[in-house]
């Protein structure tokens, strides 16, 4: 709602001198005595229309006058705040309480900025003030609502205008070259920045960043929405793609409204050419011949190169001594990706002494070449060559294994390079010692021929086992020269091997080689004595080989002795048997000994107890010792006992009424007795049938419990029943003396009674017998008295119906309790008989079947879950209850198989539950009739119990009367 205030100049002005006044006013002092000058206020007033930046302008609703907001700063700029002042203004004659609102943007409750209330005396002006942070740039617009409090609110808005700062970023670089640039060379970049806010920037400083290189350009002053162009180098970095990040205002010393200033370009470096060897480095003596000369070969390769190239290589050689060995350089030229070369050399050329030498071949090693490598770390190519004045076989010194992880029993393979360094062709054997363990094998191979300057891979012919156990393995390979060859160096014709053989030991314990002796070394079997030595004795099984130590000790870290156990192999299979034998004193009550193992990733710990007795001697002495002490406690505990009595007595005494409640049911209305089957209270006439169809949540678990009863079937709880039945008066019945009509002692002379004595022999006069007659009136009557009582629960059932309200039929609900054939559904026998401690004994699983003789308990676990089976000696219908006669052994009984009928056939029996149902003893005292034998007694009516509530129901009930739960 808006007010038009064009009519209300006057009003208003008045209203913008206040809210101006009020801002430098001292609020030392009251408003009042600072308006005691009219004429510096219309001085104010007149100088505030002046100089105040927003426009003014203001709104009314219900006599609240609120001036249009006063931002400071009046100019403000992006990143910054403003606080905003708003003056409301009471021209009522009384106290208005106000409620006001400031947005920005928009009138919406995630764009509010303070929401408030405030106490406006009459004819008076009240400031109120809040901040906007985090301006951003661009028009904006503050909307104000105010109005009396839960009245309606008048709104209106005040623009203004952000500035924004300058804003400094790279826009665009272009590289000289473009393209081509290879690693080392120079490249010249041009970056334009731009600065996209409203204020100029002053100078500044970009930045590119290039492996590792920063390089700095200085920026010129660059005014708003311009650009300028810089210029700067950087050398080529390796070859590759590289992200080249240029940073505006890299120094911060432009406070920009948007800082991000980073500007990424990829930029490719092309490789230069590289000149590598390929492959090795060969070396032959011309004609075998042992003083030279020798030809060098090998591969050479170009990568990245285009066109002709004349590459410098050189051979040289360290001595043992530490002295350089050259040979004159030499050019090779290439212009395909892969070039053979060769050189040879004399031994006035390249004089190398007599020895082991690794001679190598560098490419360009002056760097005097007309070309700068992109990689100079593939120059190099060496080979190794020894010279001798006579051949000489050289093994490598360590033999190669060929699997890195050995266990106890694995064969070993060894490999062995043999070498022929000589010119000349040489054979012989090789003499080899596998040591394993305490086994030693010494053979020779077969001959071995080596042409001059040649190698090959030896391995031993024969499998070389380890022996069991962890232990060193060592292999040794030896030339021997053959008679009519020869071999310089001995030193350098033997190869060595070592192998660490892993055996981890493992044991196992043997329960069933458990034995017990005493001091005697005689089995022992019982309890043991206290003090008395015993030793225990089991075997352990034992993986590998090795030895362990076990400690015996008891359960009091009392440790008895350390036993060494060690592991053989005699019949090479890795697998043993050892005996531990623990002697150890006995300790009362209970001997507990452990056998702890040092290593425990060898073997478990192994515990054994035995019940200990006392030594009775050192008890009577004992206790004779502490006689004293021992009647002093017995009397403190007896007199603490009493104590604890009394108290017990006093706390759990309980009251007579409580004692009369445990034993009798009371009425939740009155608290009258109940004798239990009733369906109205005797005392004030409350529907006990209908109390027993409600329920109610149980508060502790939720669950739907009946309203009678006080404790939840579910969790236990106690139930507060007062809560759920509303409180009743008993009514007090007088008992009223009903006087008994008088009999009259005179016999009327006149009355005349026929009939006979024997009642028997008269009716068998008329064809009936006594018996039969008396049996036929029984039943009659009885058919007649429960069709009676069943009009009688039916009347009453439509009378109770009559009397519910509306609010009582809304209480009455369906219980949810589910049925015991439901509850049991899909539950396996054995976990419902496991819930029951009075049958658990008969649920031991020994995978026999039930026998006849067990009728009794299967009947009893059908009863229990619910479930429908068949006893022993049950007749049993399969299928449709038909058989065919033609085959042996099927009996078929004729009544199954007549269907023929007649017309005086007599009525079907009635069923079992209706005839059951008849045989009920009636609520009403019955007429007195003829007692029958006992044969003719009917019999007694068998009870059980509910399952939810534990009410006690015949067994033919299908439904509950106390909970309302149904049975089928």
């Amino acid at each position: 709602m808006k007010t038009n205030l064009e009519n209300e100049n006057i009003g208003r002005f008045s209203l913008k001198g206040s809210l101006f006044f009020d801002w430098f006013k001292c609020y030392n002092l009251s408003l009042t005595s600072m308006q005691g000058k009219k004429s510096v206020l219309l001085l104010a007033i007149f100088l505030s229309s002046l100089c105040y930046s927003p426009s003014v302008s203001a709104e009314q609703i219900d006599g609240i006058e609120a001036n249009s907001v006063n931002i400071l700063p009046s100019q403000p700029i992006e990143g910054g705040s403003i606080t905003i002042q708003l003056g409301l203004q009471n021209t009522n004659s009384e106290e208005k309480r106000v409620e006001y609102a400031i947005y920005r943007d928009q009138i919406s409750p995630s764009f509010r900025l303070v929401k408030n209330v405030v106490e406006v005396p009459a004819n008076s002006l009240v400031e109120v003030n809040t901040t906007w942070s985090g301006l951003t740039a661009g028009e904006k617009t503050i909307w104000v609502e105010f109005g009396i409090e839960n009245g309606l609110l008048a709104d209106f808005s005040q623009s203004f205008t952000v500035q924004s700062l300058p804003d400094l970023e790279v826009t665009s670089v272009t590289f000289e070259p473009e393209s081509g640039v290879k690693s080392g060379e120079q490249v010249n970049f041009s970056a334009t920045i731009s600065n996209g806010g409203e204020f100029d920037a002053d100078s500044s400083q970009v930045r590119l960043l290039v492996d590792q290189q920063s390089i700095f350009v200085t920026v010129p002053q660059i005014t708003s929405q311009n650009s300028v162009v810089v210029e700067g180098s950087f050398v080529a970095p390796s070859s590759g793609q590289w992200d080249l990040l240029f940073t505006a205002d890299v120094e911060d010393d432009i406070v920009e409204s948007d800082e991000n200033n980073d500007f990424e370009i990829q930029y490719t470096i092309d490789p230069r050419v590289d000149f590598y060897h390929v492959g090795g480095l060969s070396v032959i003596a011309v004609n075998e011949s042992l003083t030279g000369p020798w030809v060098y070969s090998g591969l050479l390769g170009m990568a990245n190169g285009v066109g002709d190239y004349n590459v410098t290589l050189q051979l040289s050689a360290t001595t043992a001594g530490g002295t350089v060995i050259t040979s004159p350089p030499f050019v090779v030229g290439i212009s395909a990706a892969v070039k053979s070369w060769e050189h040879t050399v004399t031994i006035s050329d390249f004089n190398l002494p007599v020895g082991v030498h690794e001679p190598e071949v560098m490419i360009n090693p002056f760097g005097t070449d007309e070309y700068i490598q992109e990689n100079s770390s593939n120059d190099k190519v060496t080979t190794s060559i020894e010279i001798l004045e006579i051949p000489d076989v050289v093994l490598d010194p360590s033999a190669i294994l060929m699997s890195p992880i050995v266990n106890s029993g694995d064969l070993v393979d060894w490999n062995v390079v043999i070498r022929n360094t000589g010119q000349t062709a040489v054979s012989g054997v090789i003499k080899y010692v596998w040591t394993s363990q305490e086994v030693e094998i010494n053979q020779e191979s077969s001959p071995i021929y080596l042409s001059a300057a040649s190698e090959i891979s030896w391995s031993p012919p024969i499998d070389l086992r380890t022996e069991p156990g962890k232990h060193v393995a060592y292999f040794e390979a030896t030339w021997i020269p053959a008679s009519d060859s020869y071999d310089a160096i001995f030193s350098n014709s033997k190869a060595t091997g070592s192998v660490d053989v892993e055996a981890p030991l493992r044991l196992t314990w043997v329960e069933s080689s458990i034995s017990l002796k005493d001091a005697n070394q005689e089995t022992h079997v019982g309890p043991l004595s206290e003090g008395e030595q015993y030793s225990l004795i089991i075997q352990l099984n034992t993986f590998a080989t090795g030895s362990i130590n076990y400690t015996c000790a008891n359960n009091k870290a009392q440790v008895f002795e350390i036993i060494s156990l060690t592991a053989s192999d005699e019949d090479g299979d890795g697998q043993d048997q050892v005996t531990l034998v623990c002697t150890f004193t006995a300790d009362a009550p209970t001997t507990m000994i452990q056998l702890v193992p040092e290593d425990p990733l060898a073997s478990s710990v192994y515990t054994r107890s035995w019940s200990t007795t006392a030594d009775l001697t050192d008890v009577v002495q004992s206790q004779n010792d502490n006689s004293i002490g021992t009647v002093f406690i017995i009397i403190m505990i007896i007199l603490l006992l009493v104590g604890v009595l009394i108290a017990a007595i006093i706390l759990t005494r309980e009251s007579s009424e409580e004692v009369e409640r445990d034993i009798f049911d009371y009425c939740p209305a009155c608290d009258g007795e109940l004798e239990g089957d009733e369906d109205k209270c005797p005392h004030c006439d409350f529907n006990l049938k209908k109390a027993r169809s409600k329920f109610h949540d149980c508060e502790e678990c939720g669950e739907f419990v009946p309203d009678l009863l006080e404790n939840c079937p579910y969790c236990g709880a106690q139930q507060d029943v007062s809560k759920y039945f509303k409180r009743r008066e008993r009514i007090v019945r007088e008992k009223e003396t009903v006087a008994l009509p008088e009999e009259s002692e005179e016999e009327e002379e006149d009355e005349v009674v026929q009939g006979t004595e024997d009642f028997d022999e008269a009716v068998k006069e008329f064809g009936f017998d006594a018996a039969q007659l008396e049996s036929d009136w029984d039943e009659n009557l009885a058919e007649a008295e429960t069709q009676v009582e069943d009009a009688y629960d039916r009347q009453q059932e439509l009378i109770e119906q009559e009397e519910l309200d509306d609010e009582e039929l809304s209480e009455i609900v369906e219980p949810t309790l589910k049925k015991a054939s439901d509850s049991f559904s899909g539950v396996d026998l054995d976990e419902v008989l496991g819930q029951r401690d009075d049958i658990k004994p008969h649920l031991v699983d020994d995978d026999e079947e039930l026998s006849a003789s067990d009728a009794k308990i299967r009947e009893r676990l059908y009863e229990i879950t619910g479930e429908e089976g068949v006893l022993p000696g049950d007749e049993v219908v399969v299928g449709m209850g038909m058989s065919d006669r033609t085959i042996a052994g099927n009996e078929v009984p004729d009544d199954a198989m007549d269907f023929s009928f007649t017309d005086d056939a007599s009525p079907a029996k009635e069923s079992p539950q209706k005839e059951e149902k008849s045989r009920r003893s009636p609520r009403r005292r019955a007429p007195k009739r003829k007692e029958t034998s006992a044969e003719e007694a009917p019999e007694p009516v068998k009870m059980v119990e509910c399952g939810v509530c534990g009410s006690e129901l015949k067994e033919t009930d299908t439904e509950c009367a106390s909970c309302g739960s149904r049975f089928e």
